[in-house]
């Protein structure tokens, strides 16, 4: 099945409903503990799916406790964990079959058949999430030039740009400032227009200390390949990046992260580019999304959000039970 499938009638499925299974055994296997308020990735089995057995998730095993899930896509799911997961230590995650209902158990916006209507995301990453739903910009964001004059923009159940010569469009976050220390910043967004070439530049910048300012950022970007862009505390410029990635599936996750001894970018949690700097940058405006290129219309940009950084960058492993 392509990802993500045609938003299809999910099946009514009566409770109980015996799948062979009761619980998620989630496992980390490193010394210290998870965060709290922890997203936890799972891989479902291809009979689990979204759109086949729908699943709601519980802290109990008599399934009165839920807990916050947001499908990412019909067999990928992040589970909120409020206690995180303890240091070398196992928790129990309960399901039932039962079709989300948008508050404790959502999904991606663009996986509902009304655009953003099932999305719990605001709840599942609490630290900052916006799925530009709607016609009207939220106002945690701010429209800046970066510099040069604001281009044009639209919101239309997600966030595209154009820009003409010596123009710019990015979103800052209007007045909230954020460390990247334990997070990953990431963002989705839709293929790359076709026909662009190397000199075409969509950049993904995901944080600046002062809106428009050049010093301590960190750029994601594409510019007919993938490039981190890091300047550092010291003003030093630092780069990493890879010619050979071509975005073309309908959803593309872009992401950085920042963990004391490395700076990484990724695409589609695939690490593309990484230096080494244990400047960790704090009091950030985050940006979502650059569009640089005289005349042309960006990707549109679907979602937005910040999640806990894992222990020493290991996610914990999950075996179904």
């Amino acid at each position: 099945m392509a990802w993500p499938p045609t938003p299809q009638t999910l099946v009514s499925s009566p409770f109980p409903v015996n799948v062979g299974y009761t619980h998620f055994q989630v496992t980390n296997t490193q010394s210290v503990a998870t965060p709290t308020n922890f997203q936890q990735y799972i891989q479902l089995l291809p009979q689990l799916s979204l759109n086949s057995l729908p699943l709601r998730f519980f802290a109990d095993p008599a399934l009165t406790q839920p807990l916050y899930a947001w499908y990412e896509t019909p067999t990928t799911v992040w589970v909120l964990l409020p206690n995180g997961v303890p240091a070398n230590s196992s928790i129990n995650i309960y399901f039932n079959v039962d079709e989300p209902d948008g508050v404790y158990t959502g999904m991606a916006p663009y996986l509902s058949s009304t655009y953003g209507a099932l999305d719990n995301g605001f709840t599942v990453f609490p630290a900052l999430y916006d799925n530009f739903a709607g016609t009207t910009l939220k106002s945690i964001w701010n429209p800046i030039g970066l510099g040069m004059a604001l281009g044009s923009y639209s919101v239309n159940n997600g966030f595209t740009s154009t820009c003409n010569t010596s123009e710019r469009v990015a979103l800052d976050t209007a007045t909230q400032t954020y460390s990247l220390a334990g997070v990953y910043f990431e963002s989705c967004f839709g293929p790359v227009p076709a026909g662009l070439s190397d000199y075409d530049l969509f950049q993904f910048p995901q944080g600046v200390a002062t809106p428009g300012s050049n010093t301590d950022t960190l750029m994601f970007s594409l510019l007919g390949n993938v490039t981190l862009h890091y300047t550092d505390s010291a003003g030093d410029n630092l780069s990493d990046g890879t010619a050979s990635v071509y975005l073309t599936n309908p959803h593309n996750i872009l992401g950085v992260s920042a963990n004391g001894s490395t700076v990484a970018g990724y695409v589609d949690y695939q690490t593309i580019a990484s230096v080494s700097e244990t400047y960790v940058p704090s009091n950030i405006y985050f940006n979502a999304i650059l569009n640089n290129h005289s005349g042309t219309t960006s990707p549109t940009l679907y979602w937005t959000r910040i999640r806990a950084y894992p222990p020493n960058g290991v996610q914990p492993s999950v075996t179904i039970l």
